[in-house]
């Protein structure tokens, strides 16, 4: 059988022979493929895959932002805590002035008193410290009981009486 083309070699009207020269252009476009069906997939493969490639740029689109807000969050938690330190140093450097005031009130208080009063007490003290150290050495290192005879103060400190009588 004769091709198309071949079938007759007597000049056509021109628009016969535009007819004719599309659909040869289609079939060699087809390339083999059955009646157009694979044009199809293949328009459906392109679309499915624009698609795609939209959904991953969204999804970078979003990702960024996610990022952004993640840092805008961090930057803001450090700014926060920054400020924090800050406010932190300036009280204690408050509550450290204020000591330092207690301490020269508490200094000066103690230089009002006279000073031969000052060394009387420490005198006292010390003397009652090296009355009892003796008696109280053996039970503090472990190797005796409780010293009987001391005298001791209860916790009101207004009743003084002899250990013994417990």
């Amino acid at each position: 059988m004769l091709e198309p083309s071949e079938a007759s070699s007597a000049p056509q009207p021109p628009a016969e022979a535009r007819r004719r020269a599309r659909r040869e252009s289609f079939h060699q476009h087809q390339g083999g493929l059955a009646e157009g069906k694979g044009m199809v997939y293949f328009a459906k493969e392109v679309r499915l895959t624009k698609k795609h490639e939209e959904i991953l740029a969204q999804r970078l689109l979003l990702l960024e932002e996610m990022e952004n807000d993640h840092g805008d969050q961090k930057t803001e938690k450090k700014a926060s805590l920054i400020k924090a330190a800050k406010l932190a140093y300036k009280r204690n450097q408050d509550l450290l002035n204020d000591i330092r005031t207690l301490e020269e009130k508490i200094e000066k208080k103690v230089h009002l008193r006279s000073h031969p009063e000052m060394v009387n007490l420490q005198t006292l003290y010390w003397a009652s410290v090296e009355e009892q150290a003796p008696k109280w050495e053996q039970f503090l290192l472990g190797k005796a009981q409780y010293p009987t005879g001391v005298r001791c103060q209860s916790p009101a400190g207004n009743d003084i009486r002899d250990t013994a009588e417990r």
